[in-house]
């Protein structure tokens, strides 16, 4: 993480962690989805990693990935208004595509980006077919 530090103004951010050696770990953690994510503490929000995001894209190879709390930075950083994004200091996030290398999606979870979709944020998530689907 420390390069995006580094690159304070990437708007644009792909992570593809099929192509990381067997001996590393995948960037992909909770803790990494958790620094992308506008939170809110005792009524002050708190600095981001790459405040300036609008474009993420990852594909993942593992099996144990925290769908909750990508759920919920992506939907943090969901801030069509440009005033209030301006005010917070966090662009508006517009284009998801998250692709699963090893496993199914749970649809579910990811009902809440869906609608996030129909309000204009471009959402992509794809994962490995279910055994037993068609």
């Amino acid at each position: 993480m420390s390069i995006l530090h580094s690159t304070p103004s990437l708007e644009e951010l792909s992570i593809i962690d099929s192509l990381i050696t067997a001996n590393s770990k995948s960037p992909i953690t909770t803790t990494f989805i958790s620094s992308l994510q506008r939170l809110r503490q005792d009524g002050i929000y708190t600095q981001v990693l790459v405040p300036p995001l609008r474009s993420l894209s990852l594909e993942y190879k593992g099996k144990a990935f925290d769908d909750a709390a990508f759920v919920t930075m992506i939907s943090s950083r969901w801030l069509p208004d440009p005033v209030y994004a301006a005010t917070v200091g966090v662009d508006c996030i517009r284009s998801v595509d998250l692709t699963f290398l090893s496993c199914p999606v749970d649809k579910t979870v990811y009902q809440p980006l869906r609608y996030l979709d129909g309000m204009g944020l471009m959402v992509v998530i794809a994962g490995v077919k279910a055994p037993n689907s068609a």
